[in-house]
């Protein structure tokens, strides 16, 4: 059985923005390593960066915050990036800041290369919303979407943690973000919404709420309280109430006899 790691498809276009000559330099030397990226400019100011991106419309740009005449933020301002945005930067407080602006990841100085190996194949995998998976086994997921045994990538503005899709108890909405709630019990909050969730995790995960995704491997007891109709899943200390309407569909899913 073969576990095959999502990669980048040929010649990924990336521009470089830092007022740092040697920082572009260094960044230089690590995608020099990589033989499916092409460097198709680099800038050192918001003016020339704006002028740069617009030219050359990368696939990714790996954008400083700091910069000569302002930061990264007021070139994300003054242009539409088409591509990914990587923010990289010798400080850890913007991070929250580059999700807002929906960066697809956040590297700080200095980093190492295969951080950057990690950017690359996430901005690789657009139709994922920036989450890599690695599949194992030859099979294709059905219509783009992720199997109960991928190893998913989550990542939120502290840390980027790694999962099985099975590990997965349960998604909730969190206005334009998502938690990931783990049978571990640890959380991550990430970017894509619940939406994008649904669309991509196999059909044992089920809208149970108009704010959540639940894993139905998971699911110990379906009940009705003054309440309303709430889920208890394993290792989940608190309930998760049920839409009304949705109770018959997802009677029918756990194949509760009529």
């Amino acid at each position: 059985m073969a576990t095959d790691l999502v990669t980048a498809p040929a010649a990924q276009r990336v521009f470089i923005v830092d007022d740092e000559r040697l920082a572009r330099m260094a960044l230089r030397d690590v995608l020099a390593d990589h033989a499916d990226v092409t460097i198709v400019g680099e800038a050192d100011s918001v003016d020339s960066a704006v002028a740069g991106i617009t030219r050359c419309d990368p696939d990714v740009v790996f954008l400083d915050v700091q910069l000569l005449d302002g930061n990264g933020f007021e070139v994300l301002e003054r242009v539409a990036v088409r591509g990914h945005v990587v923010f990289v930067t010798a400080y850890g407080n913007h991070a929250l800041r580059a999700f807002e602006v929906n960066a697809l990841d956040y590297l700080v100085k200095p980093f190492e290369p295969d951080r950057v190996r990690l950017a690359l194949a996430r901005a690789a995998v657009t139709t994922r919303g920036g989450s890599i998976a690695v599949h194992t086994g030859d099979a294709e997921a059905p219509s783009g979407r992720f199997r109960a045994g991928d190893r998913i990538c989550l990542q939120d503005a502290r840390s980027i943690k790694f999962c099985r899709v099975h590990e997965l108890a349960f998604v909730q909405a969190a206005d334009s973000y998502a938690e990931m709630h783990l049978v571990s019990g640890s959380v991550v909050l990430v970017s894509q919404r619940l939406k994008y969730w649904e669309e991509r995790l196999p059909d044992t995960f089920c809208r149970v709420h108009r704010s959540t995704l639940v894993n139905l491997d998971l699911v110990d007891e379906l009940r009705l309280t003054r309440h309303g109709w709430q889920l208890l899943l394993r290792g989940q200390p608190e309930p998760l109430a049920v839409s009304r309407r949705l109770v018959p569909a997802l009677k029918t899913r756990l194949q509760v006899p009529e």
